[in-house]
């Protein structure tokens, strides 16, 4: 992942290299505590949440997916608390607390098959709803406080590949969605009834967005895969223009406001050209062209701080382009990526830049400063694949990384001075396998990893050293770790092996909780809430609830 200075075209931070597979969305949020933050997902179905001020993992991975993560979204509820909805190819969906990294609905399951899009909205009765959609035409609401559905959507007859939203002039909260066929639909998500249908593509519909004119007309704008862009008046009946001149199927499209208040969209299509319209009148604008016949896979748009509108576009042959729509020129087109771009997002920082966050197909995140166009740290980079990466804060402030590989092992990085603090290879044996951090009731940070001989190992990140001997009962290799504090105070890391052992270990003792107890399943993967664990066993939908037993009780994991 990429974050950009878009006034310079420079990266505000080094690449943010915590995924080892393709990063398939994007999305960014703002805290309660003013911190900018980005969200990602990835093949393997790991959930990360970036500070883009520091380029720093807020939380350690968010592994509750089984399987790839391909659609996020984010939201405020009702009590202030920012949060992410993700999807994945197993149809499920989890909603997570950004604040505190912790699941509020782990595993809402209203879909057969791979969740394809989802987008947020705010009721008129103040409820904040995410619509999920699947690849069997299957639309689901969910109010995101209760984790409850709130109605299914029938109307589309295939997958549902696209959704936007909008609150209209009289309050209304709308979707509009559309996917595998010619057939845009308007949805009241207020009476889950569809308001009308929105005909005249000629091919299957790949993108939609929503937004309002200067004259305060609510739109949406749509294109298909035969190159036809179509503006919607979402209040009254019919289109409001064709944008014709678009040869070749659309890939991506982000609505935006240029300085005199025009509003246009911006498409990216299959040869690597850009096209700006303004939607008010159908005219074109800019025909821009990266220069290489390639899709362009993602495109987002952002006003920098001296006020010009900028789009952002990401091609799959690794090529990244910052691009002036007043004037239509390229500002920039830093070459970064090691694989193709699938997401492209933009945000404020609270003090004021406008950076740029971008994911490819190699797993790698770069975040690049707007203004000065340097990079806030230095390249964070492993010589095999990186296993697992994890975030901590020291007793002294220092913000680090802990990243696992095969056969390097482990190491600590200073994510201020991208400085090596510690090497942590000399008690692992084995290649090491999967790995968390934690904060134990003295004030230590500390990271867990795990080897493929089943060895997990104690570290304490500020002196390097291993707190206790080896802690050994897996007979087969460590496959994921995570970490939590039980309600009486303990810190416990909680891992799984390749044979479905599951495992609860109290940190600060050095030993086990319970014996270890099997699952029905290989490889589990885990996820730590307040009232107990999660286990995610395989590519299956078999999930369990463990409940850790408090100090004074010898209670096994049910």
């Amino acid at each position: 992942m990429v974050v950009w200075d878009m006034g310079t075209g420079r990266q505000v931070h080094s690449p943010l290299a915590g995924h080892i597979e393709p990063v398939h969305a994007v999305a960014t949020a703002v805290l309660p505590d003013g911190r900018t933050v980005a969200v990602t997902g990835d093949h393997r179905g790991v959930v990360r949440v970036l500070d883009l001020s520091t380029g720093g993992e807020i939380h350690p991975l968010l592994t509750g997916h089984a399987t790839s993560v391909g659609a996020v979204a984010t939201a405020v509820l009702p009590d202030g608390r920012a949060v992410a909805v993700t999807g994945d190819a197993n149809g499920v969906v989890f909603v997570w607390d950004l604040s505190t990294g912790g699941e509020i609905h782990p595993l809402l399951t209203g879909h057969a098959t791979s969740v394809e899009a989802i987008a947020t909205a705010v009721l008129p009765d103040g409820r904040t709803v995410a619509i999920t959609s699947g690849w069997r035409a299957t639309m689901v609401v969910w109010d995101l406080t209760s984790g409850q559905q709130i109605d299914r959507l029938a109307g589309h007859a295939t997958s549902v590949g696209v959704i936007a939203t909008a609150v209209l002039a009289d309050s209304r909260a709308v979707a509009v969605t559309a996917g595998n066929e010619c057939e845009v639909l308007l949805w009241d998500l207020s009476t889950g009834r569809k308001s009308r249908s929105l005909a005249g593509h000629t091919g299957d519909v790949v993108t939609v967005a929503s937004t309002v004119l200067p004259d305060g007309r609510h739109i949406a704008v749509t294109g298909d895969e035969n190159g036809m862009v179509l503006v919607w008046d979402l209040m009254a009946e019919g289109r409001i223009d064709v944008l014709p001149g678009l040869p070749d199927p659309v890939e991506a499209i982000a609505p935006a406001v240029l300085p005199d208040g025009r509003t246009v969209a911006v498409t990216g299509d299959r040869r690597g050209r850009i096209h700006v319209r303004d939607v008010a009148t159908g005219s074109r604008i800019h025909h821009l062209s990266t220069g290489r016949p390639e899709p362009v896979k993602a495109v987002t748009s952002a006003v920098l701080p001296d006020g010009r509108t900028v789009a952002i576009t990401g091609g799959q042959r690794r090529n990244v382009g910052v691009w002036d729509l007043t004037t239509g020129r390229l500002i920039h087109a830093p070459n970064l990526h090691l694989g193709s771009v699938e997401a492209v997002a933009s945000a404020v920082l609270p003090d004021g830049r406008t950076v740029a966050v971008s994911g490819d197909a190699s797993g790698r995140v770069f975040v690049w400063d707007v203004t000065t166009g340097e990079l806030l740290h230095a390249p964070l980079t492993r010589h095999d694949t990186v296993r697992f990466v994890a975030s901590a804060v020291l007793p002294d402030g220092r913000a680090v990384a802990v990243f696992g590989s095969r056969w390097y092992g482990v190491s600590v990085w200073d994510l201020a001075t991208a400085e090596e603090i510690h090497p942590l290879f000399a008690v692992h044996d084995a290649a090491v396998e999967a790995g968390t951090t934690a904060v134990l009731p003295d004030g230590r940070a500390v990271a867990v990893t795990g080897d493929a001989a089943g060895v997990l190992v104690v570290w304490d990140l500020t002196t390097g050293e291993a707190i206790h001997p080896p802690l050994t009962g897996h007979q087969r290799s460590v496959h994921d770790a995570v970490s939590t504090v039980l309600p009486d105070g303990r810190t416990v890391a909680i891992t799984s092996d390749w044979s479905g052992v599951v495992i609860v270990w109290d940190l600060t003792a050095g030993e086990r909780i319970h014996p270890p107890v099997a699952v029905a399943a290989s490889m589990p993967s885990l996820a730590a809430t307040e009232s107990g664990i999660l286990v995610g066993a395989g590519h299956d939908l078999t999930c369990l609830t463990w409940h850790l037993p408090s100090r004074d009780s010898d209670r096994s994991p049910r």
